[in-house]
């Protein structure tokens, strides 16, 4: 670029003339025109164009690099900001989260959590109770049982309801009663100048009720069968144990563990074990093989059924009882 004071030629982008050290800005430019009007040529307007592009380059670029940083900046705000929302984060997780109180004068300190115990009202269960009068008791039984009722009985003569069969109940069929209720059976012991032996003598009648109920007169215990026509008699009040079974063969663990669903009044598929206990004078079958529920086996016959199972089992690989059973 040539100066317009002293002709020296100039980079396009000096500020200053390096020969006269005239100012070459655009404005000083203007104003030495305007005074030394005569003294302006093309080449000068050649050279202030020049001076003006490289001008807009200078002014371009520094746009670029302000644009490039503030770009940079408001970047770094970001990432800042996100960082610092992050650990806010953290804290808040740390104070109200983890089981921590963060104590700002002595670092952290468990919190002690203390639990308040809430009581729910529960609502109780109810039945309907079942009909069960002029069923056979041990079926009787097994469906007050099903519905989690209670079963206890006495017994007078009828000369219209069969022996060992339900004349009536208490309460009435179709009450809305809660689980756990009693229901009081009167049992037939047939026509009063007919010899009686055929009442109830499985304890389990009871087993979820009083088992020393004042409806179980002198009268329906006398007529209970022998305890010598059992197998194992007492295996529906206690628990069975080696002593009760190391005499025992396998065909005689069989009987005494079908015996404890006889007294429910089951039948069976088998014909040896029907002829069997049908010989018994305390067995009444009246309910079918499919129809039988276990659910009316009280703890210790649950018990017992499984326990003389494995021993038969066992006496038929060995032939004896394991005592380790």
């Amino acid at each position: 670029m040539k100066c317009p004071y002293c002709g020296n030629e100039n980079k396009g982008n000096s500020k200053f003339c390096t020969k006269c050290g005239a100012n070459l800005s655009k404005q000083n430019i203007q104003d030495f025109q305007s005074k030394n009007p005569d003294n302006y040529s093309d080449d000068y307007e050649k050279d202030k164009t020049q001076t003006e592009f490289y001008e807009d380059i200078v002014t371009k670029n520094e746009l670029k690099k302000e644009g490039h940083a503030k770009k940079s900046k408001a970047i770094i705000i970001v990432v800042f900001s996100l960082i610092i929302i992050g650990l806010l984060g953290i804290i808040a997780y740390l104070v109200f989260g983890s089981g921590m109180k963060f104590d700002f004068l002595g670092g952290t300190k468990e919190e002690t959590t203390v639990s308040q115990e809430t009581t729910e009202k529960v609502t109780e269960k109810t039945v309907a109770v079942p009909a069960v009068a002029g069923y056979d008791y041990n079926l009787a039984l097994q469906r007050l049982s099903n519905v989690n009722l209670k079963v206890t009985y006495t017994s007078e003569y009828s000369d219209n309801v069969s022996e060992n069969c339900v004349i009536r109940q208490t309460p009435d069929p179709g009450t809305e009663v809660k689980e756990g209720t009693e229901v009081k059976l009167v049992l037939s012991k047939g026509k009063e100048n007919a010899k009686s032996s055929l009442l109830p003598t499985v304890s389990s009648g009871n087993s979820s009720g009083s088992s020393g109920s004042s409806s179980r007169s002198s009268s329906s215990r006398g007529s209970s069968a022998n305890s010598s026509d059992y197998i194992i008699a007492d295996s529906s009040s206690k628990y069975l144990t080696y002593n009760d079974v190391k005499n025992l063969t396998e065909d005689e663990l069989e009987l005494a563990r079908n015996e404890i669903y006889a007294r429910h009044g089951r039948k069976f598929n088998s014909d040896d074990l029907q002829r069997y206990f049908y010989s018994k004078a305390w067995y009444r079958g009246t309910i079918e093989p499919e129809d039988f529920d276990e659910s009316v086996f009280n703890e210790f016959e649950k018990a017992n059924v499984t326990y003389l199972l494995k021993q038969e089992e066992y006496v038929d690989d060995y032939g004896h009882a394991d005592p380790n059973l």
